[in-house]
């Protein structure tokens, strides 16, 4: 009699699986080309919430401004400005690293023009240092009388 009562027993019942399980089942069982993730949500009715992007700070106008003014109709490959725009990230980085070394020297919370030339001398080399001096004085006066 003991045996009768084991035999008729079923397994219990298994839990459903939530909707995002299943979609993840077909996802694994069917071939893998057949959907991205995204296209697979849509077709199950999720649609998500797209992302706002990030917007990442660039020189490309200013360098690309600046090629126009020295050669004109001169193309420029989006590589080289890329190359350009992190070497220009490099050099602001030093910069930024000697100033507050400099900073921490002087012992003053503000930066003149004077601090700055500084800066600029002991970062960039020789002739560059001078003529990234002349300009950045003559930016400032422009600045200034207008």
């Amino acid at each position: 009699m003991a045996m009768s009562i084991q035999a008729r027993r079923q397994p219990p019942p298994q839990p459903q699986a939530s909707p995002s399980m299943r979609m993840l089942q077909q996802r694994l069982s069917g071939p893998m080309w057949r959907c991205s993730w995204r296209d697979c949500g849509e077709e199950a009715g999720n649609k998500k919430k797209k992302r706002a992007k990030r917007s990442v700070e660039t020189h490309k106008i200013y360098i690309i401004k600046v090629l126009n003014q020295v050669p004109p109709n001169i193309g420029s490959l989006s590589k080289a400005i890329g190359i350009m725009n992190s070497f220009i990230d490099d050099i602001f980085e030093k910069l930024t690293q000697v100033s507050l070394r400099l900073d921490g020297y002087n012992k003053k919370p503000i930066f003149t023009s004077l601090e700055i030339q500084t800066v600029v001398r002991l970062v960039l080399p020789g002739k560059l240092a001078k003529d990234a001096m002349s300009e950045g004085t003559k930016a400032v006066t422009k600045f200034t009388s207008s």
